[in-house]
């Protein structure tokens, strides 16, 4: 009789343990899947990234090159054809047409060094991030387009910073105050910069006081996308936030920023 108790007990044992065996293989195989979904779910999220670049790489090229045809070839042309008129006439009034040549290569010259601008950022090579932003404001303030506060009471902008990761915050600017331009109807803008001292992050505040955002613009808009791939190629990211009432705040983080207090 006690042989069968120890069969029985020993059969328990056996089930027990199997049935514990099989639980953990069905539990690993479910972390295993879920950590293959995050991975998959990662590799779509860098894809699309990187399809975002390349578009707006794409758009770029297309908007300079419409620029250099429309703009620069349409310029020469038309300097061309007054050389043309011009260049043979008798008795023609020689300080008149040598300036209005002046005025038409200058106009030509002042096209091509806007686009210049536009692929390169020369103010930060020259005088640095903080001169290039304040340049960028004032730039935009004559235009009468709005206001612009650039707010250092906390955390003066980084002088010493390497040419791409201050290209990339000046581009981001750019980005937010196109956006602005174009879409809030603002007619005011307020930047301050602040320095987390636990983390070293800069944190760069960007608010206006337009009409703000829809949720389909935030999650679908291609300069919201163009800013946070910019953003990661130095570690950084942003949050809007959502619970602004009127108006349009982003908060952008740049990591391990060693910044002197203002």
């Amino acid at each position: 009789m006690i042989y069968i108790y120890v069969i029985v007990g020993m059969c328990s044992s056996f089930l027990l343990a199997l049935a514990l065996l099989l639980f953990y293989l069905r539990y690993k195989k479910n972390i295993l899947q879920q950590q293959f979904q995050i991975q998959q779910k990662e590799l779509d999220y860098q894809k699309k990234l990187t399809q975002v670049i390349i578009t707006s790489q794409e758009q770029e090229r297309k908007r300079i090159g419409k620029e250099l045809h429309d703009d620069v070839g349409n310029a020469l042309a038309s300097l061309r054809l007054y050389l043309d008129k011009y260049m043979y006439l008798p008795n023609q009034d020689n300080g008149a047409i040598k300036e209005e040549y002046k005025k038409r290569i200058g106009s030509i010259f002042n096209k091509l060094r806007t686009i210049s601008h536009q692929l390169s950022v020369a103010e930060i090579e020259l005088f640095g991030l903080r001169e290039a932003l304040f340049m960028l404001s004032e730039h935009i303030e004559q235009s009468g387009a709005f206001t612009i506060n650039i707010d250092e009471s906390k955390t003066k902008i980084p002088e010493s910073l390497e040419y791409d990761t201050a290209v990339i915050i000046y581009r981001v600017f750019q980005e937010l105050l196109t956006n602005t331009i174009k879409h809030a109807g603002a007619n005011k803008v307020d930047i301050v910069f602040d320095l987390h001292r636990e983390s070293g992050e800069l944190m760069i505040s960007y608010a206006d006081n337009g009409k703000g955002l829809s949720s389909a613009t935030l999650l679908h808009g291609l300069g919201f996308k163009n800013i946070e791939s910019r953003l990661q190629t130095v570690n950084g990211y942003y949050d809007i936030d959502k619970e602004t009432k009127g108006g349009f705040r982003m908060n952008i983080f740049i990591p391990q920023m060693q910044l002197e207090p203002a």
